[in-house]
């Protein structure tokens, strides 16, 4: 397994080559080896539209090494408008995802984002990320400048009306209602959030459970208008599914269609998994825990791969981290929903490491994996988003590479799309400059030529010999 060590020095060297970043800050003598060595996190400019950028490498408790490229957008002030923005931008863009971090209590940057594996991380890999990071800050940029001048034009238009609606003889008779009526939730809102829920590829009984959640939630507010008892299920989730099956991406609409329903004030998520969580002393864990969970209220708390605390040690922190969350959750009920995610034997151990957490869990969703033709639906989506098409033996060859996979447990899903995407992109990327184009369609088009075709085909002939199906198969 490779180790941080290594990665740093040569995810440094590749950073220095494709982006613009000052050397004498990145690049300093190791006092031990009399070596040059890079200094993480690395801060860059792209060399197109110089977005400032950062670099950062961090080890997760598996021992794997991940590479995070975090793109200032903009700073804007925080609105409903703004968060539903962001929450249109995720999905299954390759390369790039929309991240808020916050600024100050009325501000927020905008930031656009993307991790992988260090190890797997290619020079092609490295350009394709930092040319789209590039190109999306701009276009996001854009777009949230508009998006502010908009929100500040119906704020001047607001205030002129309230200011000629102004009786200085009027009556405030408002301290003499007698009771406050309840507030129903945004129908228009509500369609909105499932909307982006339902327009997902897939995920068939995960739509179905989020609808019947929403339908509970809206009945009994309108019981308790009538004056009803009413019976409100926990909002915190339990997900269970493969890498790859949306589950975050999901988590992010939940946060929007909570603060819609009134369950939460601002509806933000916060991801993070065992590393973030847990300390590496006595003492440290639950001050750790307690800042990500301060970090959330008012919003989701996703804790992915959770059953990673649940390991078999007497003294592993992890059971101090959720202590420490299942008492933050009884304070703060009504704004912070926490949803918790992974694969689902293990999800399954997780809830039971401790008797509070299954009753704290009322519904569990589970995503199941994408089958070819979801995936194909999701690769062409990917290409869409990056002006690229399929021609129809594309289209063709792609089923083929689909149908050569594999469905174990830990099955990549969506993640094994974006990497095939990505490579695919490498070779028409090759191809286009092997050829000399300079326009024309072909710079959009993907051809099956660019589809590793031929590696299917070896592997289908593999699994026809290892099933001992005889000739024909293929």
């Amino acid at each position: 397994m490779t180790t941080l060590l290594q990665e740093e020095d040569r995810l440094g060297q590749l950073l220095l080559q494709l982006a613009d970043v000052d050397a004498d800050l990145v690049i300093q003598l190791d006092p031990e080896t009399g070596g040059e060595t890079t200094v993480w996190p690395v801060n860059f400019t792209t060399l197109g539209n110089s977005v400032e950028c950062t670099a950062t490498l961090y080890e997760r408790f598996n021992g794997t090494v991940v590479l995070r490229i975090d793109a200032d957008v903009k700073t804007v002030v925080d609105s409903a408008e703004v968060r539903r923005w962001v929450t249109s931008y995720t999905g299954w863009m390759p390369f790039v995802q929309a991240r808020i971090d916050h600024v100050n209590r009325k501000k927020v940057k905008i930031i656009a984002t993307h991790s992988f594996l260090a190890n797997e991380v290619t020079r092609a890999q490295l350009e394709q990320t930092l040319g789209s990071l590039d190109y999306v800050a701009a276009k996001w940029g854009v777009a949230l400048l508009e998006l502010e001048q908009a929100r500040e034009s119906a704020e001047n238009d607001t205030a002129q009306e309230e200011a000629d609606d102004e009786d200085p003889f009027a009556v405030d008779t408002s301290k003499n209602e007698s009771s406050t009526p309840v507030v129903a939730p945004s129908v228009a809102g509500l369609e909105e959030a499932l909307k982006n829920i339902d327009d997902l590829v897939g995920l068939g009984p995960v739509k179905r459970l989020v609808h019947q959640f929403v339908a509970v939630q809206r009945a009994q507010l309108v019981r308790k208008g009538a004056g009803l008892k009413v019976l409100t299920p926990s909002p915190h989730l339990v997900f269970k599914g493969n890498p790859g099956t949306g589950k975050t991406t999901v988590a992010r609409h939940v946060g929007r269609l909570y603060r819609e329903l009134g369950l939460l004030s601002r509806g933000h998520l916060v991801e993070v998994d065992r590393s973030g969580l847990v300390g590496g002393y006595v003492g440290q864990t639950a001050l750790k825990t307690k800042e990500v969970l301060d970090s959330a209220k008012g919003g989701v708390l996703f804790i992915d791969e959770a059953y990673a605390l649940n390991r078999p040690h007497a003294n592993d922190y992890g059971h101090e981290v959720m202590e420490t969350v299942l008492t933050y959750m009884e304070n703060n009920r009504g704004d912070l929903v926490v949803v918790v995610a992974g694969y689902p034997a293990e999800m399954d151990d997780f809830l039971k490491m401790n008797p509070g957490i299954a009753s704290r869990f009322d519904y569990t969703l589970d995503f199941p994996d994408f089958s070819d033709d979801e995936l194909v639906q999701i690769f062409k989506e990917m290409a869409a988003e990056h002006d690229y098409t399929l021609d129809e033996l594309a289209v063709d060859a792609l089923k083929v590479v689909l149908s050569s996979w594999g469905r174990e447990e830990g099955f990549g899903n969506a993640r094994d799309i974006r990497r095939l995407f990505h490579g695919v992109v490498a070779a028409h990327s090759e191809w286009v400059v092997e050829s000399e184009l300079k326009s024309g369609a072909e710079l959009s088009r993907i051809q099956s030529v660019h589809v590793p075709l031929g590696e299917a085909l070896a592997a289908l002939g593999e699994m026809e010999q290892n099933k001992n199906l005889g000739p024909g198969y293929l």
